[in-house]
């Protein structure tokens, strides 16, 4: 395979290079996908397991549905925790892929959470961001479709695998900083460690594919900027040399030292905490009230966290509190990827995501900007006032 051999097409499914073959039935379908998703990666997969997970889905007396929960692969599709029950809508195969056309728009209408539809007899469309999630996603799939097949033959294939006792829960929305960990917490342990780590992270590291692509995301953003504060990146980006190093680390501490909110930024924070945690040089801090709290609300809500530090970065504080691991109280975690959390579309965004409508969500927040935004979207809104918060207003008319 080579590039001639692929095809290549605008966002409007014009085709700019045409190799000497037929373009996929499934064209229109690809197309469907990526407007309506805006999704930038797409598999469509045969495999056995699809279609088994179809039939077993029909054998329960679910045709339209395949339903399962309490699995820990579950974690590994968007949106989703192990407590969440995943949905994927079932439609009926057609002679001709490009026929599935109107009932694919219509599943994937219809079940707005969900990332994927299988076709009964035939396979699975999924969809994400970038390939490397939508890979994840796929192996994710395979693997829950053969556990709920082996979970069958083990006499359980009376009823659904997910329990079926579990209604629908509410979601309560959970800033971090401010909210369940002190302010400072973050501006004097974590921040500091990644001010003074990132020169010796990033030169240890600087092979890694992963760490390279930051690099190059974080070069972008600085030579996008306007700030005329911000340290420029000058060095050349075609080589990861100690010019290039030097530049990014002035800048990646500026932004740290100013607390900008530069999402390939907050991501190299989260690997630079995960040694610190792994190894106890970091401990995250929890305001005494937490672990009750999450406790009590997870017998009747679902738990999210939405931060301007990076999903991985939430992780690791929930998994190495003062109060043990706490990951297990949360379904999902949310970060600048969803948007900014002074705009109401990331709440909107983050909705859609979840399955569930605005004013099914609680949002919990210390800052006022995001708790108008979360209120403009519809959402229900408290704020949370701790020791050493910024002072706010009393007439902020919040809870």
């Amino acid at each position: 395979l080579n590039v001639d051999d692929i095809f290549v097409l605008d966002r409007n499914f014009n085709i700019l290079n045409k190799p000497n073959l037929a373009l996929s039935s499934c064209a229109p379908l690809f197309r469907q996908i990526y407007q309506l998703k805006n999704a930038q990666a797409i598999f469509h997969s045969h495999g056995i397991m699809c279609v088994m997970a179809c039939a077993l889905a029909e054998m329960q007396g679910n045709k339209n549905e395949f339903k399962i929960s309490h699995l820990e692969m579950i974690k590994g599709i968007e949106g989703h925790g192990y407590h969440d029950e995943l949905v994927i809508p079932i439609i009926e195969n057609k002679s001709s892929e490009a026929d599935l056309e109107d009932t694919l728009v219509a599943a994937m209408k219809d079940y707005p959470k969900s990332t994927s539809v299988l076709v009964r007899k035939h396979g699975i469309f999924v969809w994400s961001s970038n390939w490397e999630k939508n890979k994840i996603q796929c192996e994710c799939l395979h693997y829950i479709f053969e556990t709920a097949l082996n979970l069958a033959k083990m006499g359980n294939n009376e009823k659904p695998i997910c329990s079926l006792e579990k209604k629908q829960r509410k979601i309560i929305l959970l800033d971090i900083e401010g909210t369940i960990t002190p302010i400072s917490f973050v501006k004097d342990v974590l921040f500091p460690y990644a001010y003074n780590n990132v020169d010796s992270y990033i030169k240890l590291n600087r092979k890694s594919k992963t760490i390279q692509k930051l690099i190059l995301e974080i070069v972008a953003c600085s030579r996008n900027s306007s700030n005329p504060k911000e340290p420029k990146i000058n060095a050349n980006s075609d080589n990861f040399n100690d010019e290039l190093i030097n530049d990014v680390c002035e800048n990646i501490r500026w932004n740290i030292e100013n607390d900008k909110k530069v999402p390939p930024m907050k991501t190299l924070q989260g690997f630079i905490w995960e040694e610190a945690y792994k190894e106890g040089k970091i401990k995250g801090l929890l305001f005494e009230d937490v672990p009750k709290a999450l406790h009590d609300w997870s017998k009747n809500f679902r738990i999210c966290m939405y931060s301007s530090g990076s999903r991985k970065a939430q992780q690791l504080l929930l998994s190495h509190t003062n109060f043990g691991n706490l990951t297990g109280k949360i379904s999902c975690y949310f970060d600048l990827s969803s948007g900014p959390k002074f705009l109401k579309s990331s709440y909107e965004d983050i909705s859609l995501t979840l399955g569930v409508y605005c004013h099914e969500i609680t949002f919990i927040t210390d800052i006022l900007k995001e708790a108008n935004a979360a209120k403009e979207a519809g959402c229900k809104v408290i704020v949370s006032v701790r020791p050493g918060n910024s002072q706010i207003q009393e007439s902020h008319n919040f809870q």
